[in-house]
């Protein structure tokens, strides 16, 4: 990964203006104090560089060029809690579609409703029609067996 492409990849990041960027360094401003601690966590668990420099009148942060391509690996990967399962409890269902609709080679539909407007019902799929079709239909039977799961069904009474 060059520094430019980490760069490019880096300001997309919100909270973070990029300032400069030298063949080996790039040079950043941030005023989000979470994600600050997040950055020089990672810079540290990565074995990157971080240091800070005068730029025109202002103070900025520089990530230098040594393990960048970690640097991003270690940034994405998911949280996990103690159970080892990812924490998403901040995650909304338009991140989790976005975040699906990047992934090649998937089919996948969301479904939601708010509980205190049911009129607001929101659908977001992905991927082939006819596989979607067959995914929503295999869908409805498994939540009419769940529905059906705890009904007590009575014989009808037959005069024979």
């Amino acid at each position: 990964m060059t520094t430019q492409e980490f760069a490019e990849w880096f300001s997309k990041i919100e909270n973070i203006v990029i300032e400069e960027v030298k063949e080996d360094r790039v040079f950043f401003e941030c005023m989000d104090e979470v994600l600050l601690h997040k950055i020089t966590k990672v810079a540290e668990k990565t074995d990157n560089f971080l240091s800070l420099h005068s730029h025109k009148k202002s103070i900025v942060l520089c990530l230098h060029k040594h393990k960048l391509e970690n640097f991003v690996k270690v940034w994405e990967e998911p949280k996990a809690n103690k159970k080892g399962v990812p924490d998403m409890t901040f995650v909304t269902c338009r991140q989790m579609a976005d975040q699906l609709k990047k992934r090649d080679n998937l089919t996948f539909a969301l479904i939601w409703m708010e509980e205190d407007s049911v009129d607001n019902f929101n659908i977001e799929a992905s991927g082939n029609p006819t596989t979607l079709c067959g995914m929503f239909t295999r869908a409805v039977h498994m939540a009419v067996n769940w529905a059906e799961k705890d009904i007590q069904y009575e014989e009808p009474e037959t005069d024979l």
